[in-house]
């Protein structure tokens, strides 16, 4: 009930006050423990997950199109090839976001994805933070990935096997846009093709860049990713985190906290 709801969390939030004054935490320390705990109470309160709304199963087919294309459009379009296929012919992006997509779900420190297996989605993140690892041993690199962030691009284009790893930071759900139904989509109208075909031979001259640095800078040779073309050589390499905001708000409180996890996180567990 929402008074035992209440209750709980009025509970927790005694507690939490207790233990770190009995550690006897540096002030500074416990404000940000504080500040953290509230920030993700507080963003859980306010949304609500559409499984959740078990009325939504009683909306008309239309209606329940209407919903997953305004659902899924906003993150969709972020990936410029699909923006262009919105432009070019609206109804190929509504075919996208009605029967091209499904949602996945992982809960914190789920493995979504590991170096060496193959991919046939590309996916879109609408909910929490992941971490994305690339190489291994003292070569090892690492970014922290958030909402409105996409990966496996490569898996539109062509047979696609991962180069990295991706495990999950907080509980994450992420948009998957199937590869076959994309090409489906793209390949029954002749303008959307176009636009396709652009955006393919794009990634594929960056690939071929990518390689061929790959090939002859030694320093740089992890330069393909799962990540988008235009981050292949944006990601961290493992050390001192000497880059992170230091804006005292809850959001970034939040962020400094992830990006220190993905720098971090145990890949063992």
């Amino acid at each position: 009930s929402i008074w035992s709801a209440g209750h709980y969390h009025r509970a927790q939030a005694v507690l939490l006050r207790k233990f770190l004054h009995q550690q006897r935490l540096p002030r500074e320390l416990a404000v940000r423990i504080t500040r953290y705990v509230q920030f993700v109470i507080e963003f859980r309160h306010r949304r609500v997950h559409p499984s959740k709304v078990h009325y939504l199963d009683l909306l008309s087919g239309p209606l329940q199109q209407e919903l997953k294309l305004n659902l899924h459009k906003p993150f969709l379009v972020g990936f410029p090839c699909v923006a262009q296929v919105a432009c070019a012919n609206p109804p190929s992006l509504q075919e996208l976001c009605v029967n091209g997509v499904c949602v996945a779900s992982y809960a914190k420190n789920d493995i979504v994805f590991c170096s060496g297996t193959e991919a046939d989605t590309m996916c879109f993140l609408t909910l929490g933070s992941v971490a994305y690892r690339l190489g291994c041993g003292r070569e090892e690199m690492r970014r922290l990935l958030e909402v409105g962030s996409w990966f496996r691009e490569g898996a539109l284009w062509m047979k696609w096997t991962h180069r990295g790893d991706m495990k999950a930071i907080t509980s994450v759900d992420m948009l998957c846009l199937s590869a076959k139904k994309f090409g489906d989509v793209v390949t029954a109208n002749g303008r959307v093709y176009m636009v396709a075909r652009a955006h393919a031979f794009g990634f594929w001259e960056s690939w071929q860049k990518a390689m061929s640095d790959e090939a002859n800078d030694d320093l740089e040779r992890f330069v393909i990713t799962d990540l988008a073309v235009g981050n292949f050589r944006k990601v961290w390499r493992v050390g001192p985190a000497d880059s992170f905001n230091e804006d005292e708000t809850g959001r970034h409180e939040v962020t400094k906290a992830e990006e220190m996890q993905a720098l971090l996180m145990d890949w063992a567990t």
